[in-house]
């Protein structure tokens, strides 16, 4: 009886896993500072140009920076569910207060926006390791492929939808910061939303306990004693400088350089995804069958 409600609470907590996707995702896709939308906001509405684009893209890698060891600190101060939840609220609020820059000075618009998005980032930082962690703990390693897959898709399909949405909401809203204020503020409510079904989800004691023995901060550096992990960072370093040095000017370039309107913006954004949606369960089975690695080297290559 006991073994029938354990597998029952792990299903249910996986289904609530992918139904907390379809509502956080979606808001993730809109105010990440690297992903089409926010930048669209910083060039339409706020009228950065590209020095600024770029820093702002350049945003997740610096709180990527600072978040090793203040996960650190925390996890000694907090458990895995409790990191997970303040994250979530942390980057939720600030989308909500960004309703509110029609009402700002104009002098004080471009610092309090650089405020709020330092802040939800820095959050999502915090939470994406919190909750690769805590997943972890959750899900069958035999499982975790097929599900991964399906998973990517559902919620891959709600994301393609909500960008499209939000970006001709922006272009008859004239991409004017109340438009953009307003959906920002529902991609944080729907952040929220998503935060309910986590709360329903029931992790292992490992996830909701606060850590007896949490790492120290001198157990940071170890692993860059390790020469594949330096392998895997350079690996990952050129990958990253190389996408980087066009994908957050492309949405500038569209609507700067082409004259597109904001609603092109999303549909070519959305097509993009579109691929991705496509073999994402076949991506879950190939990892299951032939492992990560094999896997990762082909679409390397074919990239």
């Amino acid at each position: 009886m006991d073994s029938r409600l354990r597998h029952r609470e792990l299903l249910l907590s996986l289904k609530y896993a992918t139904i907390e996707a379809c509502f956080s995702v979606p808001m993730l896709n809109l105010t990440m500072p690297s992903f089409p939308f926010v930048i669209a906001f910083a060039v339409t509405a706020l009228g950065w140009g590209p020095g600024w684009v770029g820093l702002m893209a350049a945003l997740p890698h610096l709180c990527n920076l600072v978040q090793p060891p203040l996960a650190t600190w925390l996890r000694g101060r907090f458990s895995l569910h409790q990191m997970m939840s303040l994250s979530f609220l942390l980057s939720a609020a600030p989308w909500g207060l960004v309703a509110g820059l029609p009402l700002v000075a104009p002098a004080w618009r471009d610092l309090v926006f650089a405020i709020l998005l330092t802040v939800a980032t820095l959050a999502n930082s915090l939470g994406s390791v919190a909750w690769s962690a805590a997943i972890a703990e959750l899900v069958p390693p035999r499982l975790s492929g097929a599900y991964f897959g399906r998973r990517n898709l559902i919620f891959g399909f709600w994301t393609l939808v909500t960008v499209i949405v939000a970006s001709w909401m922006a272009e008859r809203g004239n991409n004017s910061l109340v438009t953009f204020g307003w959906i920002f503020a529902a991609a944080g409510l729907g952040r929220l939303i998503g935060y309910l079904f986590l709360t329903r989800m029931k992790f292992p004691e490992s996830v909701t306990r606060r850590e007896t023995n949490p790492p120290d901060l001198s157990e940071i550096g170890q692993p860059m004693r390790s020469a594949n992990y330096l392998k895997l960072v350079a690996f990952i370093g050129v990958w990253g400088f190389l996408l980087n040095l066009g994908q957050p000017f492309y949405p500038m370039f569209l609507i700067q350089g082409l004259n597109r309107p904001m609603s092109e913006v999303g549909w070519l954004t959305a097509l993009a995804g579109v691929g991705g949606l496509l073999t994402l369960k076949g991506w879950g089975w190939l990892c299951d069958r032939f492992g990560s690695k094999p896997v990762l080297y082909v679409a390397s290559l074919v990239w």
